[in-house]
């Protein structure tokens, strides 16, 4: 759930993700489930995560994850974010078209 500047949900996808031996994410099934016209069909995704962790299995890190529209062309949603343990917060931006434009928080956790 991406949440604007006020608190209120702004979109909501879904989407399943995977880490290269790179760091690179391998991306599937990613669905917006907020109607929006900002993406309608077609989007790509890419991303990365930078991790580290100790012993104790405390996971933490980085993590990036950038949504390109192809219908309609041109928008862009960028996430960037902290991990901790199996949770990513942060803050995301989009950018495009003018009915497009906003930014806010974010948190993913684990399905």
């Amino acid at each position: 759930m991406l949440t604007d500047a006020s608190g209120n949900p702004a979109f909501s996808f879904g989407t399943s993700l995977a880490v290269n031996g790179d760091g690179t994410l391998a991306v599937s099934n990613l669905t917006f489930t907020t109607q929006s016209g900002c993406f309608v069909s077609g989007q790509t995704a890419t991303g990365s995560f930078g991790l580290s962790g100790n012993f104790n299995g405390t996971t933490m890190g980085s993590f990036q994850f950038v949504v390109k529209s192809q219908n309609p062309a041109g928008n862009t949603l960028s996430l960037m974010g902290t991990v901790s343990g199996g949770t990513i917060t942060g803050t995301w931006t989009l950018t495009g078209n003018l009915a497009c434009e906003g930014s806010g928080s974010f948190r993913m956790a684990k399905a």
